[in-house]
């Protein structure tokens, strides 16, 4: 008679998840776990090593959970490795995270000669008023100041932007807002006007872009990003808006 064979139950790790790294299931809860600890500390990002311990798991399993998400990922800053978690629609426009000053950025790259890379970072669009926190749309990000950031630039891009897909008040910052911001630098390498360290760059599209809200609601082909000009001397959105519609250069004052 054959003896009965019984399947040996898998250990748990410290956080409750079996022990088997590579599995999908376990990748998909570490990579909630991350979110989790990321939005409980409102930042965007944390050191793996220490974000691997917090989670209770390997760093290459961490580095693997995270691979699987467009909103989360990797990065370097001197020896030290760090896991980032952001809304994906600028990433899908060309923007890298990068770390500046031990924050996290987005950089445009560019190709051309003599033109200067392109950042958005939290510094330079303020972490915004005690109302705006208030408001459900921003309060529901979750994020750190770069997430807050986005989330804010693209809720006022809603007010004017054509075919956005923002019109549900669910929904994430646009992926298309992003994509004329880094048309429009890649297009403008000189500002059109400049104040001090203000830098307006205008560019015309194919398509229209949006309503200049103060003119009747007309369409326009033409956007105007203003940038700011740090003590490095280099470049962050302060703001972006149909063209023509002057009265919002300083919508969004930079405070760096």
């Amino acid at each position: 008679m054959t003896a009965k064979r019984h399947a040996r139950p898998r250990r748990a790790s410290p956080n409750g998840m079996p022990n088997f790294q590579g599995h999908a299931a376990v990748l998909d809860h570490t990579a909630r776990l991350v979110r989790a600890q990321l939005r409980r500390k409102r930042v965007d990002l944390a050191p793996l090593a220490e974000l691997a311990r917090t989670v209770g798991v390997t760093e290459p399993t961490l580095c693997m959970a995270v691979a699987r998400y467009p909103d989360l990922g990797l990065c370097d800053s001197g020896s030290r490795r760090f896991v980032w978690w952001l809304p994906p629609a600028p990433l899908a426009a060309g923007f890298e995270p990068v770390i500046v000053d031990g924050q996290l950025a987005l950089r445009l790259p560019v190709d051309e000669p003599g033109q200067r890379p392109l950042h958005i970072s939290g510094r330079h669009l303020g972490a915004g008023s005690s109302t705006e926190l208030e408001a459900p749309e921003l309060r529901k990000v979750g994020m750190g100041e770069l997430g807050y950031t986005i989330a804010r630039l693209s809720l006022l891009a809603n007010r004017w932007l054509t075919n956005t897909d923002l019109a549900t008040p669910n929904a994430g910052p646009s992926r298309r807002l992003f994509q004329l911001i880094a048309s429009t630098w890649h297009a403008s390498p000189e500002p059109a006007w400049s104040i001090g360290r203000l830098q307006v760059h205008q560019a015309e599209h194919a398509e229209p872009v949006g309503a200049r809200f103060w003119n009747g609601g007309a369409q326009t082909t033409a956007l105007e990003l203003v940038v700011w000009a740090d003590d490095d001397d280099q470049l962050h959105v302060v703001n972006v808006y149909p063209a023509g519609t002057h009265r919002n250069v300083f919508g969004a004052e930079p405070t760096g």
